[in-house]
């Protein structure tokens, strides 16, 4: 299925069931990412990758950026969200026992940007740019919220009643 282009700006957008290298949900669901360690959290792990644009209690925005041949240490990513892939490059993705999560070379992930990507949360990880350019994302995770928050959230947004343009 080719992505499609709602917006008319050139981008591709991806979901998770027309992504072909999307992680086993069957897998992240069987992990308690609360049980990740703090430590392997993106920004702690890799920060000479991972930069944060924005954080509260209900997103947090990362710039991420991993240049040809580097590779990033170890990490997680504890919450579901969209990568808005700016530069593409061919990666390789790793568990913490150097297993071949994913290859994106055997994926048919498009080679040019932008590229928007739905992720759910990834369990420990390394990721290896093995591209001839960058790969640069701004990732915004999706926390999720208690129902206390949930319920002060209602009070104070309106609901929207109108049709999105």
């Amino acid at each position: 299925m080719e992505p499609r282009d709602p917006i008319g700006d050139g981008a591709r957008r991806l979901t998770l069931s027309s992504c072909p290298h999307r992680s086993d949900d069957r897998l992240v669901e069987k992990l308690d990412r609360q049980a990740w360690p703090d430590e392997l959290d993106a920004v702690v792990a890799a920060p000479a990758h991972h930069t944060v644009v924005l954080e509260n209690d209900r997103v947090g925005v990362l710039v991420a950026r991993v240049e040809p041949g580097d590779t990033v240490p170890l990490h997680t990513h504890r919450w579901p969200g969209v990568q808005y892939l700016v530069s593409v490059a061919d990666f390789v993705r790793r568990d913490g026992d150097g297993n071949v999560l994913v290859d994106s070379r055997a994926t048919g992930l498009p080679k040019e940007g932008p590229l928007a990507l739905w992720s759910e949360p990834l369990p420990p990880h390394e990721l290896e740019n093995i591209g001839d350019r960058p790969i640069e994302a701004i990732v915004v995770e999706l926390k999720e919220r208690t129902s206390h928050s949930a319920h002060e959230s209602s009070r104070d947004i309106p609901a929207h009643s109108g049709e999105r343009g």
